[in-house]
């Protein structure tokens, strides 16, 4: 499994198959890292929410439908595959009666969102139409 750090003016890959942990690359480049920096990157987290999308925390790299990629610190990602702004969830699901399992969230009713039963739509959401993210 590779993973890739993209710094300022530098970019670190962790491959576990490669890396036993020796040391090659604090020699090679001290500089690049922060030894007292703890954790020394922050974990994403995945949670499926219960028959609706799946709710991603962290750093991550979302790639839209045209090829462009948005760096952002969380996203909600359809999982039922009828999203109209997909790679992220519209609450189609909702439309649908998709059903998976996950962890129950509770959803909080506004006035983007006055009913349960009611996805949001693009041109409704108070942040604007280029925002891909969605309430859950």
């Amino acid at each position: 499994m590779r993973k890739v750090y993209r710094g300022k003016d530098i970019e670190v890959s962790f491959d576990l198959d490669q890396c036993v942990h020796i040391g090659e690359c604090l020699r090679g480049e001290p500089r690049a890292f922060q030894l007292t920096r703890r954790p020394w990157h922050e974990g994403t987290t995945v949670t499926p929410v219960l028959n609706g999308p799946l709710l991603v925390i962290g750093r991550i790299e979302v790639q839209r439908e045209d090829r462009t990629v948005e760096i952002m610190p969380r996203a909600t990602l359809c999982r039922c595959g009828y999203s109209n702004h997909k790679p992220f969830c519209d609450n189609e699901h909702l439309k649908i009666g998709f059903k998976a399992p996950g962890t129950p969230m509770k959803i909080h009713l506004s006035p983007v969102r006055p009913r349960l039963e009611q996805p949001i739509t693009k041109t409704a959401d108070p942040r604007g139409s280029d925002v891909g993210e969605h309430a859950v």
